[in-house]
Order: structure tokens, then sequence, then C-alpha cells
């Protein structure tokens, strides 16, 4: 993971936080086969796109479909998941 900074503008680049964006950024409890530990991969996820909110940071991940950027402008209170 990578957080780059330019002209005071933020960009998280991450690997494999997310496997399946549709499912996983706005259900970040939601846990697929490649999470070899499935509790520490949701609280990854949740704390991640915490971050991402509460810093307004634009992402970067390979799972996450073309263009491959996701830009969580909230987090929904029943999911912690990103909206």
């Amino acid at each position: 993971m990578y957080l780059v900074e330019s002209r005071s503008r933020q960009l998280l680049i991450w690997g494999d936080i997310v496997h399946v964006s549709p499912i996983e950024l706005p259900y970040p409890g939601a846990a697929v086969k490649y999470d070899s530990d499935q509790e520490a991969a949701q609280a990854s996820r949740r704390d991640l796109l915490q971050m991402a909110v509460s810093q307004h940071l634009l992402i970067a991940a390979a799972h996450i479909a073309f263009p491959a950027w996701a830009i969580c402008a909230s987090m929904a209170a029943s999911t912690n998941g990103c909206r």
C-alpha cells in the first residue's frame, strides 16, 4: 500500500484489500475465499475505507473496475461500507 501526495491531493494505492469491489466496497464485512484471514481482511477494509473517507483520498487499486479509481464520499452506517 502506498500513499502518494502532490499539490495537497492524496492518492491511496492498494493491492488485494478488495477483490470484488461491487461487493466489498459497500460491504467491507463480506469475505471471499481469497482472504486468508477473514477477520483481519474485514478489519483492514473497514479501517482503510474509513481513512479514505475522513481524509478525502482517491483510491487506486487492481480489483476496481476501469479506470481503477474509487472515491468514497461517506460511510453507510448500516454496513460500514463505502458510498
